[in-house]
């Protein structure tokens, strides 16, 4: 069973997709503080990332993409938020590419460009509230999770 690394959680990470990974069959790993984002990102087959203003993990999405990043770099990254995936896309692309990192952005409403997720040095999805609300985005958010982590 593989580890989803929820490094930055808000509440709608831990409420609404802790229990759609489970039932993916990951397994959660939450950090208590930053400090310890790193060792569980080497545990870890993936990294799942809020967007949000606020987390427990006290630390930015630019802080905290790095420590996931510099310990593993090869690491499948999830972003989640409540906004919509083009507003999201365009913030995600604008993180990383401040990094160096050109990333094309994958989620439900362009799921039929997964397959060149699998070309690029990050792999990148991006989910929101609705992929988990809505019963039909909620099945293909699973084939996603299932392709992107493995």
């Amino acid at each position: 069973m593989k580890n989803v690394l929820l490094a930055r959680p808000h509440p709608f990470i831990v409420q609404e997709m802790k229990p759609l990974l489970e039932q993916c069959h990951y397994s959660v790993l939450k950090p208590d503080c930053f400090a310890d984002i790193g060792a569980q990102a080497k545990r870890s087959g993936a990294a799942l990332i809020s967007l949000a203003v606020v987390s427990s993990i006290d630390a930015s999405v630019e802080k905290v993409v790095d420590s996931v990043l510099d310990i593993n770099p090869k690491l499948p990254i999830i972003f989640a938020a409540l906004l919509p995936f083009d507003v999201a896309a365009t913030t995600i692309a604008d993180l990383l590419d401040k990094k160096g990192i050109n990333a094309q952005i994958v989620g439900v409403s362009n799921s039929d460009q997964y397959g060149s997720l699998e070309q690029v040095d990050t792999p990148v999805l991006y989910l929101s509230k609705s992929d988990l609300t809505d019963q039909k985005r909620r099945e293909i958010t699973k084939q996603l999770l299932l392709r992107h982590i493995g």
